[in-house]
């Protein structure tokens, strides 16, 4: 068995400004300020550079495809989120059990 290395490369820029009229389709999540990549995998070895400049709380990281997208819930394992996170001088990392 062969190991095979992919590498992923996103660039996304989130910036604040006025709200935009998007169309409401399934795949969009309205729940949250977010931005969801299109790309998927069910397995392998992933990673990503992320700059997430000087603001004090920020969040970064991955979500199963079978999220709720319209409806709000709390980001934790049991809701299908894996993240690193840090606000206002508390970081916590949670993973999937």
């Amino acid at each position: 068995i062969k190991d095979y290395i992919w590498q992923l490369q996103l660039n996304f820029l989130v910036q604040y400004s006025n709200k935009l009229l998007l169309p409401d389709n399934p795949e969009r999540c309205t729940s949250r300020m977010c931005v969801l990549g299109a790309t998927g995998f069910m397995s392998g070895k992933h990673s990503w550079t992320v700059e997430v400049g000087h603001d004090k709380d920020w969040f970064v990281g991955v979500a199963r495809e079978s999220i709720k997208r319209k409806t709000t819930t709390f980001l934790s394992p049991e809701e299908a989120y894996l993240l690193l996170s840090f606000w206002s001088f508390w970081a916590g990392v949670w993973d999937f059990v």
